[in-house]
């Protein structure tokens, strides 16, 4: 390799290797293209991540060292950094590498450029803008902290995705939600993901891990009785005598996600919930796609926004979902929820553990090798079936 215009096919190679389960080989294709070309960044970045989904995160944090005495302004390798150092738990340090993202063009389109930056501290009587910046899962997971940057000024203006608008209004009363776009006056501004920077928010503070979410409306008639309430234990189902064990089931994510080929369940591993007696499957996802292969029952209403999607989860006795918007909405409202999740997780659930502190209500199952469900698929249907059992 004599040129840095021919990393392009390493790259993608290497991408193709990843989808695939071959995390090794990608790293040893990257690896060879680093002794031939040099230290160059994208190569560089493409080792951090290679090595984070790998579980190295000591030999990715070495990698980062190396690139940033070379390029110490450059805020992918910081971004990249940001996301190994919260999977490790180091949140302080990793909070502030996350920062670096209003550094690209993408961002920095969403920053108001008529107000300042909200710096964390207390300003009695200012109006603060939270902007919306990225995915739904993580608007449900940050509002948490929304009560507590509230009280550090004097008013909280939200800019929230159409969906979030009724759920969030009824959850936060005292807090003002707008559509996201609304021309907004504030005194100044912040990012929705910086409000854990802000707060020097630590595993060990977070707010709320029972619940914190209410629907603006009652689960309707038809829709069965409440059958659990808010703070049940983790993976708890409480049914009545023989009745069928109700699940909502999410087995894919947004597939405009950069990594959702990763966390979304393939055809042939959610035929292995097929067959379970005494389990009744639904759907929780307005747009569930029909490559699951599965036979979902429909709820009785429209889930229109995130409060009717609220409400029919509140009416079952599970969800199990994969790393999408679905499993945050079931933990903040303290229902019981399985998450699936790939070898290489998101920073949010850590290395390790089947208990997360964000959602108490939560359980985790962890693949143990990439791209190879069969593990958590199997796990799901013993837990299945021991709730059955328990219960029936």
């Amino acid at each position: 390799m004599s040129a840095p215009g021919q990393i392009g096919p390493v790259l993608r190679d290497a991408d193709i290797l990843r989808s695939g389960g071959r995390m090794e080989e990608a790293l040893a294709l990257v690896d060879g293209a680093l002794q031939a070309a040099g230290d160059l960044p994208p190569l560089l970045v493409a080792r951090m991540t290679l090595l984070r989904e790998l579980g190295r995160c000591d030999a990715a944090l070495q990698t980062s060292t190396r690139l940033l005495a070379l390029h110490p302004h450059l805020a992918e390798a910081h971004l990249a950094e940001g996301f190994i150092r919260l999977l490790m738990g180091d949140w302080a340090r990793g909070w502030a590498c996350r920062e670096w993202r209003w550094q690209q063009p993408a961002y920095r389109r969403l920053i108001p450029t008529d107000l300042p930056v909200w710096d964390g501290f207390r300003r009695p009587g200012c109006c603060l803008r939270v902007i919306h910046e990225q995915g739904l899962g993580d608007f449900l997971q940050f509002s948490r902290y929304f009560p507590e940057v509230r009280d550090r000024v004097g008013s909280l203006i939200v800019e929230t995705p159409p969906p979030l608008l009724g759920l969030m209004r009824h959850s936060f009363p005292e807090i003002g939600f707008v559509p996201t776009g609304t021309k907004v006056e504030a005194d100044a501004w912040v990012g929705l993901m910086s409000l854990t920077e802000r707060l020097q928010a630590s595993p060990g503070s977070i707010p709320r891990p029972g619940g914190y979410l209410v629907p603006p409306e009652a689960v309707p008639p038809g829709a069965g009785p409440l059958l659990h309430s808010g703070g049940a234990k983790a993976g708890s189902a409480i049914h009545p005598g023989s009745r069928s064990l109700r699940v909502g089931l999410a087995p894919t994510g947004n597939p405009r996600h950069f990594n959702d080929r990763f966390r979304s369940l393939p055809r042939e591993s959610c035929a292995r919930l097929e067959g379970l007696e005494d389990v009744v499957l639904y759907r929780v996802q307005p747009d569930c796609p029909q490559h699951c292969g599965l036979s979902l029952g429909d709820p009785p209403f429209l889930l229109d926004d995130m409060a009717a999607t609220a409400r029919w989860i509140q009416s079952l006795d599970l969800v199990i979902s994969v790393d999408t918007s679905v499993a945050h909405l079931a933990g903040a409202l303290g229902c019981p929820v399985w998450i699936l999740l790939p070898h290489a997780p998101d920073w949010r659930w850590g290395l390790a553990g089947d208990r997360t502190p964000w959602y108490a209500s939560a359980r985790l199952f962890r693949q143990v090798r990439p791209a190879d469900w069969s593990n958590v698929m199997e796990s799901l249907r013993q837990g299945l079936e021991g709730i059955r059992d328990a219960h029936g």
